[in-house]
């Protein structure tokens, strides 16, 4: 499919303005990033946040060893809550959009996320032997602990 764009004098093709406040309008070049939040907030509102199982392949379903879920642990208890809730929710997007590639397990899940969403001082306690196989184990675990802590404050 070919990249559309608009040249500026065809946006008013497009537009949709406000009645009640002349300066508010809407052109093509803001439908996709509307697209983008739409969809993202009836993703938050529809789906079960607590398991990411149905987005990765059984190999990222492995059960946690006890050093891992000591070491996730720590990282919820020495991380903000706000920073632990913002790597949830990419750790589900990045489970959305990799959990179905093949042979992958053996890589480290923090390098998926540090790579592309977070500076280093938001993962600082991120374990990072993490491997893709504990995947959807790992974040169960941590939401169960957030929620946790979250219901009882």
């Amino acid at each position: 499919m070919e990249n559309l764009s608009f040249e500026q004098v065809d946006y008013i093709l497009f537009e949709v303005r406000s009645n009640d406040r002349s300066d508010l309008c809407l052109y093509a070049k803001h439908i996709a990033p509307l697209w983008h939040q739409l969809n993202e907030r009836v993703k938050t509102e529809t789906t079960n946040d607590n398991t990411i199982e149905e987005c990765v392949l059984p190999a990222y379903q492995s059960p946690l060893t006890d050093d891992l879920k000591t070491q996730l642990d720590l990282f919820v208890q020495k991380t903000p809550l706000a920073i632990v809730k913002t790597i949830l929710n990419k750790w589900r997007e990045v489970a959305r959009k990799e959990g179905q590639k093949q042979e992958i397990e053996k890589q480290l899940f923090a390098d998926w996320l540090d790579n592309v969403y977070f500076y280093d001082n938001e993962m600082v306690e991120f374990p990072k032997a993490l491997q893709w196989k504990y995947c959807s184990t790992a974040y169960a675990y941590v939401f169960e602990i957030v929620h946790k802590k979250t219901n009882i404050n």
